[in-house]
């Protein structure tokens, strides 16, 4: 491209620059250049134009150096100085040339002057343009006539002052027609950015507001006026900043905007407001400072109302602190794992009890469970984390003193806010319940063989009554010599240590029948001696400790003979190598209470195992090896003997086992001795009635009955004996009765024979504990009850005895 062509490209960018309203930096450089050319053009037309050239040269000169410094100024960066110095420049060149010239020129050339500024001031660039053009064409023209006869050279200077009119007149054009411009772009600028914040600030939820330098409210958006339940901005007429603030922050807040307003800085707070319902709003404000070109400080907020949000957070901490409590004061161990197993939280009581000393480096489960469950756990974790449901599993957790405890965990996976898999699991110590489980199944154990031991003890108790029986009959039959009488007598001596055998099986196996009496506690002391040697073994003595002179106590001999026997085996336990058991009995001062003391030699007990020991279940024996009922029996047959019992041991020292008993309120002491037959009331023409479903003890008793002078009338059952008893002829002196009869009871049979014969005597017998747990008032008034097996010394007692009372 020629030189023509790149000045009139550069020309036609710099048209359109300034027709856009491009930079004034670059309209200024235009403009100076082109002045610049026009002076310099000028000054060489001035010097061989006229031999009198000094004050056009100085004007010229003076308009040159204008424009360089114009260019200067804003190739520096000054660009407002820079156009300063240009403009006056071209107003220099033109008060020069009109004080030289004539009137009409000069009239002339100043309404071209204002024409051009008018064009672009009203008309825009490019009519500006336009007029600019068309006055550098005319007004030059003017000044050339006016100066045609003023000298020889005055062609050569009317060509020069039209080039510096042109000049002139273009960059006044020029900078009126782009400062009008940018102007309009400004202008145009600010309504869009107006137009676009208003509609932003209109169409946001947030609140804006704006307050002027007297703190009133100079603006507010339609989302205030909605939240304030107004109608246009003329209602917030007098109000103030703070108005709309809680007593309690509105001090605080409007100290802050002040200072933002004042410093034009930004700032941002929390406050409350309150509503025109009354409540209490939490908002977030931000606040900015604004200057006006007048001067005037004012301040624009921009409220978000958080009260929800705020209640959420609360909510949340609240909730996730109510959760950090309850795990962390949990008895139970819970702990969370990732998603390889890795523990990352643990309470103080996973950590206190069976954890690793770092428990976020245990991601294997063998670090903590027992090895047999490893697997078992790993799988239920690994099963829970596939699909996501509730895992549970029952294992071992090792302690830190290296035992283990059985514990029921649960696991409940869940996903992060990261995505990430976790799982919270909880492990509860279930190892008491385990053991008492255990000792439940042994208690029911126990209880199975309680039952089978009284079904076999009654059937038992009716064989040994036969034997008995007969070999009583043989004893006092005259037809056997001495041989034959002492071989009945080792019969019926055989079977009294049998039926004591039975005794002590329904005493052990808790079944036997309480049947209350005159008890000589040294007396049964020494008769269970010999089984408590053979119980206990040698290596541990046996030391008997016994008040001679020792009133007698009310009780059943064979419950007492549980307590003694209970209490024996618990001290067995105490020594397991060697020992001394000491049992002691005395009296107090007015021998109204018996103390039966029973000690031993053995390991003793804690504190907390002497609180517990008369706890049903409770143990200290290893599982399967005691059901911890020997110690809570023992206090329940004390108690209902109407006795106290302590315990008194510490660790080393022993044990000492304080009974005391109530004096029996009789005086005679030990059971009444047995009466011998000729010293008896004999009611030999008595008719008895017998009903026992037992053929061989029904025919035992009649003819031990018959033998003794009674007339007996024998039934197999209750529905027998009342077809017996309906016959008007028969008169009944006494009803001997089994207690358990098949279909009536003998209870239920003697009951519905006092109604039809109600001065009739009632004695009931019995082979096992089937009565209630109140046995004697479920019995008939006055009826005497034996437990089998009896001898017939005891049957013709109390026969006698119920007889005489007629």
């Amino acid at each position: 491209m020629d030189a023509r062509g790149r000045l009139r490209a550069w020309l036609l960018r710099a048209r359109a620059r300034a027709a856009r309203g491009g930079p004034v930096a670059e309209t200024v450089e235009l403009v100076s250049v082109v002045y610049g050319a026009t002076a310099l053009a000028a000054i060489v037309a001035i010097f061989f134009a006229f031999p009198d050239p000094l004050w056009r040269m100085t004007v010229s000169a003076a308009c040159l150096a204008c424009t360089a410094a114009a260019l200067g100024l804003v190739r520096a960066g000054w660009v407002r100085a820079g156009a300063f110095v240009l403009v006056s420049s071209c107003w220099l060149g033109i008060v020069a040339t009109i004080a030289r010239a004539p009137a009409s020129s000069v009239v002339a050339q100043s309404a071209l002057v204002l024409s051009v500024c008018s064009a672009g001031l009203l008309l825009g660039p490019a009519a500006g343009f336009a007029v600019a053009l068309l006055s550098a064409l005319v007004g030059p023209a003017l000044g050339a006539l006016d100066a045609r006869d003023l000298h020889p050279g005055a062609p050569y200077y009317a060509i020069g002052l039209w080039l510096m009119q042109a000049a002139i007149f273009l960059s006044a054009a020029a900078l009126v027609s782009i400062t009008a411009a940018h102007a309009a772009a400004a202008l145009r600028r600010a309504r869009r950015s107006e137009t676009r914040f208003r509609a932003i600030a209109d169409n946001i939820g947030d609140i804006v507001i704006e307050f002027d330098s007297l703190d009133r409210f100079s603006y507010v958006n339609p989302a205030f006026l909605a939240r304030r339940h107004m109608k246009s901005f003329d209602e917030l007429a007098g109000m103030r900043i703070g108005d709309t603030i809680h007593p309690d922050d509105r001090e605080r807040v409007v100290a802050g905007l002040r200072r933002v307003r004042d410093s034009g800085g930004t700032g941002a707070m929390t406050a409350r407001v309150v509503t025109p319902e009354g409540e209490t709003a939490i908002v977030d404000v931000t606040a900015g400072g604004i200057v006006y070109p007048s001067g005037e400080r004012r301040v624009v907020t921009v409220s978000r109302d958080v009260t929800v949000q705020r209640q959420i957070e609360d909510a949340l901490r609240d909730s996730e602190e109510r959760y950090r409590m309850l795990a962390e004061n949990a008895p139970d161990q819970i702990v969370e794992h990732d998603e390889t197993g890795r523990i990352v939280y643990a309470n103080p009581a996973a950590r206190e009890r069976g954890l690793p000393e770092n428990p976020q480096d245990a991601s294997d489960f063998g670090a903590w469970n027992h090895p047999d469950d490893v697997e078992k756990c790993r799988q239920a974790f690994i099963d829970s984390m596939t699909t996501g449901q509730v895992g549970r599993v029952v294992h071992r957790l090792r302690n830190k003193d290296g035992t283990y405890s059985w514990v029921s965990s649960s696991g409940a996976p869940y996903r992060t806010s990261k995505g990430k898999m976790h799982m919270v699991g909880q492990s509860r110590d279930i190892t008491q319940e385990l053991a008492l489980q255990e000792q439940l199944r042994q208690a029911q154990k126990m209880e199975a063989i309680g039952r089978l031991a009284g079904g076999v003890a009654h059937d038992f108790n009716n064989l040994l009554t036969v034997i008995g029986g007969y070999a009583g009959v043989l004893e006092s039959s005259a037809a056997g010599g001495p041989a034959a009488r002492e071989a009945a007598r080792e019969i019926e001596a055989a079977a009294e240590r049998a039926a004591g055998l039975t005794r002590q099986l329904l005493s052990l196996s808790r079944r036997q029948l309480a049947l209350p009496s005159a008890v000589d506690v040294n007396a049964v002391i020494r008769g269970l001696e010999p089984m408590l040697r053979r119980t206990l073994p040698q290596s541990i003595e046996i030391e008997l400790s016994l008040d001679a002179d020792l009133p007698s106590i009310q009780a059943d001999p064979s419950q007492l003979d549980q307590v003694l026997l209970n209490l024996a085996l618990n001290a067995r336990d105490a020594m397991p190598s060697r020992g001394r058991l000491r049992i002691e009995t005395r009296g107090d001062t007015g021998r109204r209470t018996i103390h039966l003391v029973v000690s031993d030699t053995g390991i003793g007990m804690s504190e907390a195992t002497r609180l517990r020991a008369f706890e049903p279940f409770f143990t200290t024996k290893p599982p399967g090896e005691g059901s911890g009922l020997g110690l809570s029996t023992t206090y329940g047959i004390v108690r209902q003997i109407g006795g106290s019992i302590e315990l008194e041991s510490a660790p080393g020292c022993g044990t000492r086992v304080v009974i005391d008993l109530p004096a029996a309120q009789v005086g005679a002491r030990g059971a009444p001795a047995r009466s011998s037959l000729s010293t008896r009331v004999q009611r030999r023409d008595a008719a008895i009635l017998l009903v026992e479903d037992d053929p061989a003890v029904r025919r035992l008793l009649t003819l031990v009955l018959e033998n003794s002078g009674y007339r007996v009338f024998s039934a197999a059952n209750g529905a027998e004996a009342l077809e017996l008893a309906r016959n008007p002829g028969l008169a009944l002196d006494l009803v001997l009765s089994d207690y358990v009869l098949p279909g009536i009871s003998g209870v239920e049979l003697c009951a519905s024979l006092r109604r039809t014969r109600p001065g009739v005597h009632v004695v009931l017998m019995t082979g096992h504990a089937e009565l209630p747990a109140d046995g004697q008032a479920a019995l008939p008034d006055g009826a005497g009850l034996l437990g089998k097996p009896f001898t017939r010394e005891k049957l013709e007692a109390e026969l006698a005895r119920l007889l005489a009372s007629s």
